[in-house]
């Protein structure tokens, strides 16, 4: 499976993906959004019925639809358009802050090309559903999202050592603690769960389970409900 970034398209690296089935690599490669292959129809008409559906990803809603292009060297190519209302949301005041800072005849700049922020169009030979290639895309920024998790999740941006030996030990704990991290996201993504909780959520349960020393003897404490219920979703011991 070969996952790129939007540099790496062209019309001859898909022709020459495409060469060769028996080599089984297949490919999912983002546009441009300034892409002619992409049609924005769909978007521009703001109604959710010109969708095929939607699919829940870290609790939030992804909208898409798909279609083959009709003419030209790639025809019958797949495309997928996918529309992410938060981060539409978000590039919107983005650009619109900065058209008050700096210039408002940026706006009608805005107008056009409004339907193409919050999208991901990709071209593929995958068969599979939108939700599929969504996951498989996301997968690229798994080098981010550690860094992301090791800063604000392990809260390892800082290390406060004071020599080598300290720093080595510091270094090889945070390395330990990034493999259970990534455990649980495998078992999150095993049992089709990270549409509704995140590696971190499951943290913040798992952490109200406390060990109490009573009389010389160490008991489980009660465990919450809700942590129960993401254990049980989860099949895993907390020991």
């Amino acid at each position: 499976m070969l996952i790129s970034d939007k540099g790496f398209y062209s019309e001859a690296s898909v022709l020459e993906l495409g060469k060769d089935r028996k080599t089984g690599l297949h490919y999912i490669i983002p546009l441009r959004r300034n892409s002619s292959l992409i049609d924005y129809t769909g978007i521009e008409q703001g109604n959710r019925k010109a969708f095929e559906g939607y699919f829940l990803f870290e609790k939030r809603a992804i909208w898409y639809y798909k279609y083959e292009i009709a003419e030209g060297n790639l025809k019958g190519k797949n495309i997928t358009v996918f529309l992410d209302e938060r981060l539409r949301a978000e590039e919107e005041k983005d650009y619109l802050s900065r058209i008050e800072k700096n210039d408002t005849a940026m706006l009608d700049n805005f107008f056009e090309i409004q339907h193409r922020m919050g999208t991901i169009a990709v071209i593929t030979d995958l068969d599979k559903s939108g939700e599929r290639i969504y996951n498989l895309l996301k997968s690229r920024v798994e080098i981010e999202i550690m860094f992301d998790a090791f800063k604000n999740v392990l809260n390892a941006d800082k290390t406060y050592m004071r020599d080598d030996y300290q720093i080595e030990g510091w270094m090889f704990i945070n390395f330990i603690a990034l493999v259970f991290y990534y455990r649980l996201y495998k078992i999150l993504a095993d049992n089709s769960l990270l549409k509704r909780y995140t590696p971190n959520d499951v943290l913040i349960h798992l952490s109200r389970i406390y060990k109490l020393k009573i009389q010389n003897e160490w008991i489980t404490s009660e465990i919450p409900k809700k942590t129960r219920v993401i254990l049980e979703k989860l099949n895993i011991p907390i020991t």
